[in-house]
């Protein structure tokens, strides 16, 4: 049994063990007495276990705290309305280098933003006058369960190609490999499908409100139908890259023709 020595918990490397051989004895055991701040036991393991590119961030306590004291701040300060954290959250998620959420889920996001718009300026414009309000109604309703369906496309783009990425990492001698790629690669295909096929009926719907709202509001129409677009581009880019891996070719055709037909109706929704 070595004399007893007390020493502060510091970041020093090695000090603990130093200061041990110093005086002729070595360190057996450690004990806390009292309380001792968190950032000093990261320091040390940070220390100790020679950690490379260590943040803080990575600690599990640490994350909880920045996402509770952000919640707290966004509960206490007024903010604007549907821009709290998600707006910001999604974005670091797509720059994450992760490949998900990619393309897919950016373009039905465009999409429900853009039904979005047409929504405001349909609630906009009936807020002015009851008649405004009956003309505008079933477009404006329909424009918000488009822009709910679009949005939910946002996490199953993101899991449809999740689910391809398992199926090829199957391994070859699997049997049911080759039937999971095809089932997962449909699924990835169908979703961008989806998304440029209500994204285009949000397009139709924005033409319908142009010549219907003062002027002032066409801009936010405008904006909306370039949105819808982009969703419309971004959902058959989509479609086309998977459709090489598709080994049904019945199948590859009769998507073709869906894609053909979006493809069509694009020419006169450019004419802005």
């Amino acid at each position: 049994q070595g004399p007893e020595v007390a020493f502060a918990v510091r970041e020093d490397d090695g000090v603990l063990g130093k200061e041990a051989e110093q005086r002729g004895t070595q360190v057996v055991g450690s004990e806390i007495v009292g309380l001792v701040p968190q950032p000093a036991l990261t320091q040390v393991a940070e220390s100790v276990l020679k950690l490379e590119r260590f943040d803080q961030s990575q600690v599990l306590e640490t994350r909880l705290e920045l996402v509770l004291t952000r919640e707290a701040h966004t509960s206490a300060t007024p903010a604007t309305p549907g821009l709290s954290g998600s707006v910001s959250e999604f974005l670091q998620a797509v720059a994450a280098g992760t490949p998900t959420p990619g393309g897919g889920s950016v373009a039905a996001l465009a999409g429900s933003m853009a039904a979005a718009l047409g929504l405001m300026v349909c609630r906009i414009e009936g807020a002015k006058s009851p008649q405004a309000a009956t003309d505008l109604a079933a477009i404006g309703d329909r424009l918000g369960e488009l822009s709910a369906k679009l949005q939910q496309l946002v996490q199953a783009d993101a899991e449809a190609y999740e689910q391809v990425l398992r199926a090829y990492r199957l391994p070859k001698t699997d049997p049911d490999r080759v039937g999971s790629i095809a089932t997962a690669l449909q699924v990835a295909t169908d979703v961008p499908l989806s998304t440029a096929t209500l994204s285009l009926e949000v397009a139709r719907l924005l033409r319908q409100l142009l010549p219907r709202i003062k002027p002032n509001m066409a801009s936010d129409i405008k904006v909306g139908l370039l949105m819808a677009l982009a969703s419309i581009e971004g959902g058959l880019e989509n479609v086309g890259i998977n459709l090489k891996s598709l080994p049904n070719q019945q199948v590859v055709r009769d998507l073709l023709l869906k894609v053909e037909g979006i493809k069509h109706s694009l020419v006169d929704l450019r004419r802005l």
